[in-house]
């Protein structure tokens, strides 16, 4: 006996073919965008305004998809293919805008703002 719950739709053979391939089989994916060592930002003050707390290096050197004007493109594949993500976008910018080290692209590389 098969019970169907309203609402309820499960992921289709596109969703876990992309999640197999990132987290599997080490394929190229959006989700590898999201996987990096976290690292504090020593230049980051408590109490006041300034840098960041985090360091997202490895997101700042991303060797993925950017559109015309550099800004990253997280490439979804299939039917979805390349988006914008927010949060990407913006974990990016942080990071192209904290002038540290730890980032080789903070000193003037081709995505600097």
């Amino acid at each position: 006996m098969i019970v169907k719950l309203p609402g309820l739709r499960l992921p289709r053979l596109s969703y876990y073919r992309r999640i197999f391939s990132a987290y599997l089989l080490g394929g190229k994916s959006h989700l590898t965008f999201w996987h990096e060592t976290p690292a504090e930002n020593p230049n980051a003050l408590i109490g006041e305004l300034g840098e960041y707390y985090m360091l997202f290096a490895e997101k700042a050197d991303y060797q993925g998809h950017y559109d015309a004007t550099g800004v990253p493109q997280l490439d979804y594949h299939g039917k979805i293919g390349l988006q914008y993500n927010p949060i990407a976008i913006a974990q990016y910018g942080l990071e192209i805008t904290t002038c540290t080290d730890a980032s080789p692209t903070r000193s003037g590389g081709e995505n600097s703002l």
